[in-house]
């Protein structure tokens, strides 16, 4: 049993690092570094026992101080549990029940989404069958896709698991492929790729973007991939990983108006597993793989849809 456990704000950003660093739900996107990225507004608050922090709770805001579902590519972040929690399914259900159940006595609001790892949400239902009156903790099933790296011994048995037509668009994909950590050219693809479909930023959104792919390509694990076709200078695609101990996210991709059909995405998407399978990773994440058309994409590089539960209690 939980006996005078506690949800209190956290006292510093070096708590929080301590605390992640232990955690097996931490990802880049839980790093105090894009946390605390500009327009990254959040709380973090930590379960406690004593001295002993159980788990913690991200809960991500808007300028105003409202609860949001995340900052652009924000993703995993929603909660974190100590590991010797984790290791035992009894306590982690109990502790998953008293932090959800403290977070709504405190009348905290949240939009949050768990990682992948927390598959087991019944503490949710059962903390909504004590809500008999007025409001209750909302689940949305989300996926993303994970592509399974054990399954394969080399990139080269992992390219003759896809369908021939995603094989050939590989092998002979002529595109040349370049790194780079200039961040802006990746910004003006990206802002591009998304004019055509008559979507625009806001000032402030675009700056919370710039600052996120500035981390990512600072990032000593951050990676930005281009594609050039022929002696075109700039790049026609290109995408953002960024990768833990054992995990690759395929994370931001953008194809530049009118060159799609040169499967840039597929070639930079192809050579990021490569490098996941070379440096022996255990799995691809591909970020989401919700809409019909790009679960189609993912999957067809054999990437399997995952859910991953976003609770809302407002």
């Amino acid at each position: 049993m939980i006996n005078r456990a506690s949800l209190e704000d956290f006292a510093d950003d070096r708590q929080w690092e301590n605390f992640y660093n232990i955690s097996p739900q931490r990802t880049p996107f839980s790093s105090i570094g894009f946390l605390n990225l500009k327009g990254n507004f959040h709380k973090k608050y930590a379960l406690k026992q004593k001295d002993e922090i159980l788990a913690a709770l991200i809960v991500p805001l808007n300028a105003q101080g409202l609860p949001k579902p995340g900052s652009f590519g924000s993703m995993h972040q929603g909660i974190l549990f100590n590991p010797r929690v984790d290791s035992s399914p009894s306590i982690k259900t109990e502790i998953f029940l008293t932090l959800l159940r403290l977070a709504v006595t405190n009348e905290i609001k949240f939009d949050i989404t768990l990682h992948p790892n927390i598959s087991d949400i019944r503490p949710v239902n059962w903390l909504n069958s004590e809500l008999t009156e007025g409001k209750k903790i909302e689940i949305h099933v989300r996926f993303t896709g994970i592509i399974t790296l054990s399954e394969f011994s080399d990139f080269g048995e992992y390219l003759n698991s896809l369908p021939k037509m995603r094989r050939d668009e590989i092998q002979k994909n002529s595109l040349r492929i370049e790194h780079c950590d200039d961040s802006f050219l990746f910004a003006e693809l990206y802002k591009e790729s998304f004019s055509i479909r008559g979507i625009e930023f806001t000032n402030d959104e675009w700056v919370e973007l710039t600052e996120i792919f500035q981390f990512a390509t600072n990032h000593p694990c951050g990676k930005l991939s281009l594609a050039f076709e022929g002696s075109i200078s700039k790049p026609i695609a290109g995408i953002i990983t960024i990768e833990d101990a054992d995990t690759v996210y395929y994370w931001f991709a953008a194809t530049k108006p009118g060159f799609r059909q040169k499967a840039g995405n597929s070639k930079l998407l192809s050579v990021a597993i490569c490098h996941a399978l070379e440096s022996k990773k255990i799995r691809v994440d591909t970020c989401g793989m919700n809409s019909k058309e790009i679960g189609f994409f993912k999957g067809s590089f054999g990437a399997k849809p995952t859910a991953t539960y976003q609770l809302r209690y407002s």
